[in-house]
């Protein structure tokens, strides 16, 4: 990994709000595939979702993912299943978390995350959308381990990734 790249997961792990603009070139969506995989692995049960204008370009993260699957047995071994259909597009984790794609669209209406990830946010015309339909999602993840006495002060917050190129 590059030291920009390093920083980036470093950031997506500790900041409940992130915004990465970077050029072409950058590797941004492989960067942002992996730290989807590394919060999917290190909070067990999180429901992740990649947002964008459309499907299929919210999509490119999930074949990120599918080449990691390829080139890396250790992420091979924490990977249940990935669906990847017209009308799904998903990668269930061992741990019970989950990495779901959706477009900005009504339709989106019902999902619950906590992570949400909008790629190409720039490209997000419909704020109207992004305030009825995404920002709603946002839920804190249910850690079992929270309900023990010892770790009740514990809090967690949902966490929103944006993504966007320079240009």
């Amino acid at each position: 990994l590059y030291d920009y790249q390093k920083m980036i997961l470093y950031e997506a792990g500790v900041k409940n709000e992130l915004t990465i603009s970077a050029s072409r070139a950058t590797a941004k969506s492989w960067t942002i595939g992996l730290a989807a995989l590394c919060i999917a692995v290190l909070y067990p049960n999180s429901e992740i979702v990649v947002v964008s204008s459309t499907k299929g370009q919210s999509g490119v993260i999930i074949g990120k993912i599918q080449g990691f699957i390829n080139d890396y047995p250790n992420i091979q071994r924490e990977i249940k299943r990935v669906t990847v259909n017209d009308n799904n597009r998903i990668v269930e984790l061992q741990n019970g978390s989950k990495i779901t794609v959706v477009a900005l669209s009504d339709n989106s209406r019902g999902i619950r995350a906590s992570c949400i990830i909008r790629e190409e946010c720039n490209a997000m015309k419909r704020k109207d959308l992004l305030d009825s339909v995404i920002a709603p999602m946002k839920y804190v993840r249910p850690a079992p381990f929270r309900q023990l006495p010892q770790y009740r002060h514990i809090s967690e917050e949902a966490r929103t990734i944006s993504i966007s190129s320079a240009g």
